[in-house]
């Protein structure tokens, strides 16, 4: 079975990053897209038998912050030990605190040169799926 990731965003721009890079690296990947925090809880509810491989979770999100997901998620015993890395542009202290409190397994800051967040998904990827 292909690895399957969902992208939690509600940037089209910063969807479109990541739907080229893995495109472009790993191209087996199969890859859902929840635009908000409401969305990405319906879609766990929705996915507990056949759970992504990996989540990339913007944490600026409408209706329920991504922060909010990751510790709703957390709490669920299927997706404990679902590799959750925080894709974000903030690196504000408390929301890296709040991450790791809430059981991110990584926190990345988002790059704003295309190429350095091609390579930044790629590297996620790679470290996550083993690729």
């Amino acid at each position: 079975m292909d690895p399957k990731v969902l992208l939690v965003e509600d940037n089209a721009d910063d969807q479109y990053l990541v739907k080229r890079a893995v495109k472009k690296y790993a191209p087996t990947v199969s890859l859902d897209v929840a635009w908000d925090g409401e969305s990405a809880l319906k879609y766990f509810s929705e996915h507990r038998e056949d759970p992504p491989h990996l989540v990339l979770l913007d944490i600026k999100l409408p209706k329920l912050s991504g922060l909010d997901v990751l510790c709703r998620v957390r709490r669920d015993e299927a997706f404990s030990k679902l590799p959750i890395v925080i894709l974000s542009s903030s690196n504000e202290p408390i929301d890296l605190a709040r991450a790791d409190e809430c059981g991110a397994n990584e926190y990345v800051q988002k790059p704003f040169d295309f190429t350095v967040h091609a390579e930044t998904v790629r590297d996620i990827l790679k470290r996550y799926l083993e690729l």
